[in-house]
């Protein structure tokens, strides 16, 4: 008998108990003299030996022996009082955590409990924040054309509830749009109207009373704020949409109709760019001169035409640079100075291009110019044939132009 097995007493819950059973608990107990947490005979071999049938032996241990024993592990680390085992398992986890039945299910009465409270005062919290800083009184008068497109495309993204006025938001990095920097512009307007609500971090909320729970963890969230002129967000977005297919707009909704079509030819640009440098095998650097090349060129001609004169002119960098030496430093400004070149020449002996070609498949219609076209151009499914300023014009042409907000 190991140093370890003196240690341990085994109490015998049942009477009549026979040798060879009680040999077989006093094998199922056996401990390693090395180590206290091995035991040295498995149980399969256990049964066989003393002749009981498979899988009884542990159920038999369980249903009529304790054990406890001499050393600390057998007392409750929190009341102190002794604690028994009747299985190799308890004894285990004894070993790590020497508590006792009692003690452990308290403690998880009162963990439940405050898990409890906490999400109680989270709902209170969520309710006390929307009630702040998720109100407004605004109509959908206040909004100008863009905006009113940005938001119905916004809300038509959710499932809304005719009946509830829902919360709606959407994270940093999310875009409404399909454009970024359209979908930022729209969140700044939005914001200076008191419209939107921007949050980063922790947000402490008005409260008489100090509570560790009057602070609401944000992630970089956008939201909507609730609207009191209208019963739901469903509400908001049938009004939205049809502010949209009215068509009605004022002579300042044209600058903003320009901006986003600039922005949404820009983009596609870029994707074209992205694209060049895989199929060409070169790197374009991406700074403020690129920038201004693309604007530029899109100003010029249809996205199909672009893609022509920059893939032309990524031919064209690709063999300088197989034929000339040219160091890592110059070679990712090549794109803007040749494709710049190409531009310049054509100026200077009045020149256009007349050649297109095919878009390449990654670059994707954004949902804003699908919903455009959609519903207010006829023959076109995407802006790729159209120069920004003949989308302009085809996308003003039937729309109801005022001076001012009616």
């Amino acid at each position: 008998m190991s140093e370890y097995e003196r240690d341990l007493y085994i109490i015998y819950g049942k009477e009549g108990i026979s040798e060879d059973e009680k040999e077989a608990v006093d094998a199922y107990w056996s401990l390693d003299g090395e180590d206290s947490k091995k035991f040295l005979c498995y149980v399969s071999a256990a049964e066989g030996r003393y002749g009981l049938e498979a899988g009884t032996l542990s159920k038999l241990v369980k249903e009529n022996y304790w054990v406890t024993g001499r050393y600390s592990a057998f007392f409750c680390v929190v009341c102190g009082e002794r604690t028994f085992v009747s299985s190799r398992a308890e004894y285990l986890r004894i070993k790590k955590n020497s508590k006792c039945i009692e003690c452990k299910n308290r403690e998880e009465r009162e963990r439940v409990g405050l898990e409890e409270l906490r999400l109680v005062e989270e709902l209170r919290v969520q309710r006390k924040f929307e009630e702040e800083q998720l109100q407004a009184d605004y109509s959908v008068n206040d909004l100008s054309y863009m905006e009113s497109i940005f938001i119905f495309l916004w809300l038509s993204d959710k499932n809304l509830s005719r009946d509830v006025k829902q919360i709606i938001s959407k994270e940093s990095t999310e875009t409404i749009t399909g454009i970024t920097e359209l979908d930022d512009q729209m969140i700044s307007q939005l914001v200076a109207k008191g419209v939107v609500l921007v949050l980063d971090g922790r947000v402490k909320l008005k409260d008489e009373i100090s509570c560790p729970y009057d602070f609401l963890e944000i992630s970089q969230e956008v939201f909507l704020k609730v609207s009191k002129q209208y019963s739901s967000a469903y509400d908001l977005c049938d009004k939205l949409h049809e502010i949209f297919c009215s068509g009605n707009i004022t002579i300042t909704d044209i600058d903003e109709i320009s901006f986003a079509i600039k922005s949404v030819r820009l983009n596609n640009l870029y994707s074209v760019v992205d694209w060049l440098e895989k199929d060409r095998r070169i790197v374009i650097k991406r700074n403020i001169k690129l920038d201004s090349l693309l604007q530029d060129l899109s100003s010029r001609y249809s996205l199909a035409k672009c893609t022509y004169v920059m893939f032309y002119n990524a031919k064209a960098v690709a063999s300088d640079i197989h034929t000339n030496i040219r160091s890592s430093v110059v070679q990712p400004h090549l794109f803007t100075k040749f494709t710049g070149g190409y531009l310049k020449r054509g100026d200077e002996m009045n020149l256009t291009v007349r050649y297109t070609k095919v878009v390449p498949y990654s670059v994707e219609t954004s949902v804003f110019e699908a919903l455009v076209c959609d519903t207010f151009f006829d023959t076109e499914y995407n802006w790729f044939s159209l120069s920004p300023k003949e989308v302009l014009s085809k996308w003003v042409g039937v729309m109801n132009v005022s001076e001012e907000n009616v």
